[in-house]
């Protein structure tokens, strides 16, 4: 694949006279650069699981054909006139609206749109209240089939061990980087994936690593977690113990597929069984509500405060910018001179060009991307597997 990449910063391209080995090879330099910052983040979207997963939207459409007796007049047609209210609100013609309608479609913004509706007719209307629960159970259901739980899959089926790979090689190459730094110590992960990717990759490369959750049978969610540091005491009589620098703070931003509410808790378990009630892949309230709701708020918030530390960079790969909660914590992090914010994206791609509106010349914003110039000018230079080789300098090794 032949790749001319861009690098977008200030409202100007640095690779516009570059040929296509000159841009790889300083996009690879300058993302290496900045993997040794203090404190290293990245967002990780869907994006980055999507050859084993599908995206959202595809996943919705799907359920909607396929039970339009759930997806009715009531359930979905509001929602869906809303959708495409606000994209002639947009500028977009009456023809491409509904072709638009399928690329930006939401679930989890109609989740939200469902359970409001759930609170609204819980006194007033039995009958709709059951309509209402009814697709919202569908569609819950439905995304958690998408989306593998057994963990053998992970090594046997074909696409979810390509995808595997690309994170196993991801986290190889950061830590190959970062190990060279005695000074740095564990990176922060926050990612909107309810898949067990990273968890997987980690465990295979013996990467220590926290969800935020305590105990060994029961693993219940205890946010001070995130705040204890791994040290290691090899040597147990010197005067300092060094943290260990294989570390990662893991943050479920919308949980996870192996999260499940009981008692009241919020619990990890190791074993997926699909009769598990209250799966927590998706926060079963109002995104207004969300700050005062646990693990979802604790996790927001360690988001946010990332993002207002001095000496910091955030990685943002396969994120589409469909979640505005996470969408303004970004925007608030742009404000913070002392954060670089890395985007790896199609900056032509509708919801992305949206969100970078009147900030193109804020110097903190990177924009990364390419096009294959053998393929029509195809935009493939944000892929996770084109991020790998640029972290690796186009030398690398698939180790699973």
């Amino acid at each position: 694949m032949n790749i001319k990449y861009y690098h977008k910063n200030n409202g100007i391209d640095l690779c516009k006279n570059m040929n296509t080995k000159e841009s790889f090879n300083y996009v690879s330099n300058f993302f290496s650069k900045w993997v040794n910052v203090e404190n290293f983040n990245v967002l990780i979207g869907s994006g980055c699981s999507r050859n084993a997963i599908p995206l959202m939207n595809e996943t919705f459409l799907e359920l909607i054909q396929n039970n339009k007796s759930i997806y009715n007049n009531d359930t979905y047609k509001p929602f869906s006139e809303y959708k495409k209210k606000q994209l002639r609100e947009k500028g977009f013609s009456a023809e491409i609206v509904s072709q638009e309608l399928n690329k930006t479609i939401n679930i989890e913004e109609y989740l939200n749109w469902l359970n409001q509706a759930i609170q609204f007719y819980e006194f007033v209307d039995q009958e709709k209240l059951n309509k209402f629960k009814q697709a919202f159970e569908c569609t819950i259901n439905g995304l958690v089939n998408s989306m593998e739980s057994d963990i053998e899959k992970y090594f046997t089926n074909g696409e979810y061990r390509r995808t595997l790979e690309n994170y196993i090689n991801y986290y190889n190459l950061i830590f190959r980087h970062r190990n060279k730094n005695q000074k740095i110590g564990s990176m922060n992960i926050f990612t909107s994936n309810y898949d067990l990717f990273n968890e997987v990759a980690l465990e295979q490369i013996n990467v220590h690593y926290t969800t935020g959750f305590k105990g060994g049978v029961n693993r219940t969610f205890t946010p001070s977690m995130f705040r204890l540091r791994l040290v290691d005491d090899e040597n147990r009589y010197k005067e300092k113990w060094d943290p260990v620098r294989r570390f990662v703070k893991l943050y479920k931003l919308h949980g996870s597929l192996n999260w499940i509410e009981k008692n009241g808790e919020i619990i990890q378990i190791e074993r997926i069984d699909d009769d598990d009630e209250r799966r927590m892949i998706y926060p079963y309230v109002s995104k207004h509500n969300l700050t005062r709701q646990t693990p979802y708020s604790e996790l927001f918030r360690e988001f946010s405060i990332s993002m207002q530390k001095s000496n910091s960079v955030l990685f943002v790969m396969g994120y589409g910018f469909p979640d505005e909660h996470i969408n303004q914590i970004i925007k608030q992090g742009l404000d913070n001179p002392d954060l670089t914010i890395i985007i790896f994206g199609n900056d032509d791609e509708g919801v992305l060009k949206h969100f970078l509106e009147d900030k193109e010349t804020v110097p903190n914003l990177h924009i990364i991307g390419g096009k294959d110039v053998d393929d029509k000018l195809k935009t493939v230079g944000h892929h996770f597997h084109n991020i790998v080789n640029l972290l690796g300098g186009g030398n690398n090794e698939l180790k699973l």
